[in-house]
Order: structure tokens, then C-alpha cells, then sequence
């Protein structure tokens, strides 16, 4: 990945059907809150869309309305961001309600995001 922690959410359109007509990324997470992106390159299986489930579950749990969990796969009009972040595979990336990346990780299941969410807003989920 070619972004970390504490940098912008980079530009990219996004395409139906994600988005229609397509918009920026930043009307696309345009609702308040925290938004989980958990992207896949690979279509076939997409683990992404399981973890969706089970994070989306624990954080409303946690939280209520205060994340927004989004799960794609390449292919679903996102390729741009997948490019502008640099995804090579699968990532977890967690923005801020401010548009700044609070935390990326390589995993769907993501222990960094883990560990972000207990030392900065107190939530522990497992």
C-alpha cells in the first residue's frame, strides 16, 4: 500500500454500481462517521464481503452509528481508489470522519484496526 496513517484519503471517482452517477470517493463516504474500507483484488471468494458481516455486526455493536463498513472488490467501480491507495491485494483501511486514515493493514481481519479502536476510542472487539 502506498498510504499509511495520518495521510489524506487520496482522490479517486467512484463508479456504479458503488456510486451512480460515479462521484468522488469523498461524496461516496460523504455520511458522518468512521468508514472501514475492506478491499479485495481478487473477485473469486471475496472475504471481504464475510468480514464485512461479522466487523459491521461487532462495531454497531460497540458504537452504534458511528461506523460505516463498506466491502469491494476489484471490478465493482472502485479500481481508482484500489489505485490511489495502492492495493496490490487485500487491505483494511479505516477513515476518519475528517477523511484522514486513521490506520491501514494488508488483512480483512485486521488486529491493527483491533488495537486502533481499544487505545484511541476505548471499544474492544473480538
Amino acid at each position: 500500500m502506498t498510504v499509511r496513517a495520518g495521510d489524506r484519503l487520496p482522490y479517486a471517482e467512484i463508479a456504479a454500481p458503488l456510486a451512480d452517477p460515479s462521484a468522488s470517493v469523498y461524496a461516496w463516504l460523504a455520511a458522518p462517521g468512521f468508514h472501514v474500507l475492506l478491499l479485495q483484488r481478487e473477485r473469486e471468494g471475496l472475504e471481504a464481503r464475510a468480514s464485512a458481516s461479522t466487523w459491521a455486526a461487532q462495531l454497531e455493536r460497540a458504537c452504534p452509528g458511528w461506523f460505516h463498513v463498506h466491502a469491494v472488490a476489484s471490478g465493482q467501480g472502485a479500481d481508482a481508489l484500489f489505485d490511489a491507495l495502492g492495493v496490490t491485494g487485500r487491505a483494511m483501511v479505516l477513515v476518519r470522519p475528517d477523511q484522514y486514515i486513521a490506520c491501514v493493514d494488508d488483512r480483512i481481519e485486521s488486529p491493527v484496526l483491533e488495537a486502533w479502536l481499544e487505545r484511541t476510542l476505548g471499544l474492544r472487539i473480538a
